[in-house]
């Protein structure tokens, strides 16, 4: 339930909606209202690593797509079925979510490139997964399933959220802020979103392509007493 007093007080409508925690996909299925029957709308919602990780070896990853239990997968056997399934439709729609499930599953062992210093997709690279992805949203949209745009560590920390980050390192923390700040003075490639993901990763989150701290070199992250 939404249990949070403060919140639910500035945001009323949410009283309205019920919220689960489940750590298992059996829980998360004896919740599903379609086991019991009744017409109450509900949706699941998931990490973006529950659909979509990378094998990261250098400058490069390769797309490995992701299953999770009984509610969904996007593995290519999987697909199969499904792509069976709306062949046997006619339908626009039956015909464009064939599309869709295609595009996915060609996408299993793409090799993809990223930058290693910003830990981000390049240019290319970033296209494509983000045309995967809405794909991906799309046909789990069907299956009452959102998917986060990343993990729950980048909707805390991410470059919008930077400022109040920084704030709380400072006052909750001890973290001389400015000194990190002037620390990456002069480095060309780094920007609040690369700021944003190297706190992320010191804060046990991970990168848009699934690198997480350990994958890094400790030097690497040393923003000035943070890591």
């Amino acid at each position: 339930a939404f249990s949070n007093f403060s919140l639910s007080k500035k945001y009323p409508h949410m009283n309205n909606v019920e919220l689960y925690q489940a750590g298992s996909n059996v829980y998360l299925e004896n919740l599903n209202p379609n086991r019991s029957k009744l017409s109450i709308p509900y949706f699941y919602l998931f990490d973006r690593d529950k659909t979509l990780q990378y094998e990261v070896t250098k400058r490069q990853c390769k797309v490995m797509l992701q299953g999770n239990g009984g509610l969904f997968s996007l593995k290519p056997e999987k697909l199969d079925t499904e792509i069976e399934y709306y062949m046997k439709g006619y339908s626009p729609e039956y015909r464009a979510q064939v599309s869709i499930l295609n595009n996915i599953k060609s996408s299993e062992g793409k090799v993809l490139s990223f930058n290693n210093k910003t830990l981000d997709f390049d240019n290319i690279s970033k296209a494509y997964v983000n045309k995967l992805v809405d794909n991906i949203d799309s046909y789990l949209s069907k299956k009452n399933t959102i998917v986060l745009s990343s993990t729950f560590e980048e909707c805390l920390i991410n470059e919008s959220s930077l400022p109040l980050f920084l704030h709380w390192l400072h006052h909750s923390n001890g973290i001389d802020v400015d000194n990190i700040l002037k620390n990456l003075e002069g480095l060309t490639y780094f920007n609040n979103r690369t700021l944003a993901t190297y706190l992320r990763l010191i804060f046990n989150g991970k990168t848009t392509t699934g690198l997480v701290y350990k994958h890094l070199q400790k030097k690497i992250l040393n923003l000035g007493g943070v890591y």
